[in-house]
């Protein structure tokens, strides 16, 4: 077999530089960024400390084909082992929290897997780091995380025929006066 050693040195050193080029990309996220995106550790952290942590959600839900169905808003407030509901007609409907609050929004949270990197937003003034997660659903997830306090600010589920988008708060959480 004969080979053309000009040609066979080109395709090295083309080998070479994208090798070269595609650790640059990778080296310009930060060590601990790259590390908690490969082993979910940044999301898994996030998702524990908002089970320990009193917050208000707001959230809406969208059909992913426009028209299917009225877009809706909801309310939550988690705070003092129960999870409040504001209700369509303005209650308040106390219940016991028996799980991991991400639970009931994302799915189980014993795991995730499969995280990325995703791009960060500017959520509230703060810009949030993304990751991209794979619930044990099967459901990809996006969450945002502050990087001040480590918990979760948004997060937006993919459901197929339905888009579920959730704001976090944990400034001044209290139990509704109406609830209880």
């Amino acid at each position: 077999m004969n080979i053309d050693r000009r040609r066979l040195r080109r395709m090295v050193v083309t080998a070479q530089a994208a090798a070269l080029a595609a650790a640059a990309i990778v080296l310009t996220i930060p060590g601990d960024a790259r590390a908690a995106a490969a082993n979910c550790t940044a999301p898994m952290a996030a998702a524990t400390l908002q089970s320990k942590t009193p917050f208000h959600a707001t959230y809406v839900v969208a059909a992913t084909t426009p028209g299917a169905f009225p877009t809706e808003h909801h309310e939550e407030i988690w705070v003092g082992g129960r999870m409040y509901t504001l209700l369509a007609d303005k209650r308040w409907l106390s219940v016991p929290k028996t799980e991991n609050p991400m639970g009931g929004f994302t799915g189980p949270i014993s795991g995730f897997s499969d995280c990325r990197l995703a791009p960060s937003a500017s959520i509230r003034g703060e810009t949030a780091a993304g990751y991209d997660v794979k619930m044990e659903s099967g459901r990809r997830a996006t969450l945002w995380i502050s990087p001040k306090s480590g918990l979760p600010v948004r997060d937006l589920v993919d459901q197929d025929i339905l888009m579920v988008t959730l704001d976090f708060d944990y400034a001044n959480v209290r139990a509704p006066a109406t609830g209880k």
